[in-house]
């Protein structure tokens, strides 16, 4: 399943009445206008000879993507968690507009939040956005000020006659002829761009090890899903960063997860005789790029260095990794080189692919999760008048990678939401990773008191 959600919590104390569908229906039909492909549907091309078009649906209704669901009592976190961890297991209903909403209220017994709230639940296909567009599209749907004097008004979309097979056919043999022509070019820079990258003192990338094969692994996972979250300060993360000259936030994320699966797994009875790595977004939008849809983003590989017992130097380790990784073109050329490949080349290896094990067995014996980010705004945001209380989100799961990690920032807070399969203990694992934070932190205070 290649979707993503994201769940907003909103407090409406303040809006007199509540927040009504009505009022989120008219707002998401600004939202639609501003980003036409919320209205687009695929429409595959004869004999599978091009890449799948995204063509405006001429039955749209914006109605049959929204539904409310009441929260079952007593209206508490464990209900909530349960029922999006339920939602998000479901696949996105390809033969439509590849994204749904669930208005969730209720959310009368959560501590973190007034009594009262409600939830929206968002899922986005992702190729139809990456966390570029998911952020612009978030910043789309809030206001910065619960009444904002900017009015919106929706704009009707552009006229587009559906496809006829003989035009696709048409545009095909086009497509296939343009890619034909520019791919001996692009694997020749390829070619060249990678010798000078083998052959350059301290530029080659570090041997590639399988991931540790756990008690999670398997390759048919099951159905069900479990979501939890932890919850850290912003600030804290931040000024944990700065212990290791040019790390990031992100850094911090990737070596508290690492820590936290690697105690899991260690308080389960499993020795790691390798070190956890993870697969990790990296955008390849230019800083010109536009974000109105679409998916722009290659998958790399990264080693959380969970061999290494010492956070502090674990994230050393995991900053240097990732300077690496983005430093780096091949999966930028890779990207490229997959855009131009003409479709029927493509299916093929990708038949091959999938005959000798598959893409997720591939992952899985390089991978043990899937760590994405969602950065949200330091301001506070509304939504038809209600404030957000908080953000989070919930990431794909894959057969041989059974863990995923979606990583929120809103404000002053930092949210990991990690997604698994019923045979984890989640209760357990948010310890290890409040715990794996903890310890980072005592790691960076221990080195400043001898320094």
């Amino acid at each position: 399943m290649q979707h993503f959600s994201v769940l907003f919590v909103y407090d409406q104390s303040e809006v007199d009445g509540g927040v009504q569908l009505d009022a989120i229906l008219q707002r998401l039909g600004h939202l639609v206008s501003e980003f036409d492909v919320l209205r687009k549907r695929i429409v595959e091309v004869p004999f599978n000879l091009d890449y799948p078009y995204l063509v405006n649906d001429p039955d749209f209704d914006l109605e049959s993507h929204v539904r409310p669901l009441p929260l079952p009592r007593p209206g508490s976190w464990k209900e909530l968690s349960e029922l999006l961890a339920n939602l998000h297991s479901q696949p996105v209903d390809m033969s439509r507009p590849l994204w749904e909403m669930y208005v969730i209220d209720g959310l009368d017994s959560i501590d973190f939040v007034p009594k009262g709230s409600f939830a929206v639940m968002l899922k986005l296909h992702h190729s139809i956005a990456d966390g570029v567009t998911s952020m612009k599209l978030i910043s789309r749907m809030h206001d910065l000020e619960p009444s904002p004097a900017e009015t919106r008004s929706a704009t009707p979309p552009d006229e587009e006659s559906a496809p006829n097979p003989a035009g696709l056919l048409i545009k095909a043999g086009a497509n296939n002829l343009r890619r034909t022509l520019s791919v001996g070019q692009m694997v020749l820079k390829m070619a060249v761009g990678n010798a000078i990258e083998k052959f350059t003192p301290g530029q080659r990338s570090p041997e590639e090890k399988p991931a540790p094969i756990t008690h999670l692994n398997r390759e048919d996972i099951p159905t069900q899903r479990v979501w939890d979250i932890a919850r850290f300060s912003l600030s804290d993360f931040r000024a944990a960063k700065n212990a290791v000259e040019g790390a990031t936030v992100n850094d911090v994320v990737l070596t508290v997860c690492g820590g936290a699966m690697a105690r899991y797994y260690e308080m389960k009875g499993e020795t790691l005789e390798l070190s956890l790595s993870a697969w990790v977004p990296v955008s390849t939008r230019g800083e010109g790029g536009t974000s109105d849809g679409g998916n722009q983003v290659f998958l790399s590989r990264a080693s959380l260095n969970t061999l290494e017992p010492d956070p502090l130097k674990r994230l050393q380790l995991v900053s240097e990794e990732m300077q690496r990784i983005k430093g780096s073109d091949t999966g930028r050329q890779v990207v490229a080189l997959q855009d131009e490949l003409p479709a029927p080349v493509l299916r093929i290896f990708g038949n091959i692919f999938t005959r000798s094990g598959g893409p997720s067995k591939a992952l899985g014996t390089h991978h043990s999760t899937i760590i994405t980010n969602l950065s949200g705004p330091r301001q506070t945001l509304y939504f038809c008048g209600a404030k957000l209380a908080m953000l989070s989100g919930l990431a794909l799961l894959s057969s041989h990678m059974p863990i995923s990690h979606a990583v929120s920032s809103y404000k002053d807070d930092l949210i990991i939401g990690p997604l698994s399969i019923p045979q984890l203990d989640m209760p357990l694992y948010i310890e290890c990773l409040e715990r794996s934070f903890e310890e980072l932190q005592q790691s960076i205070a221990a080195q400043s008191k001898g320094s």
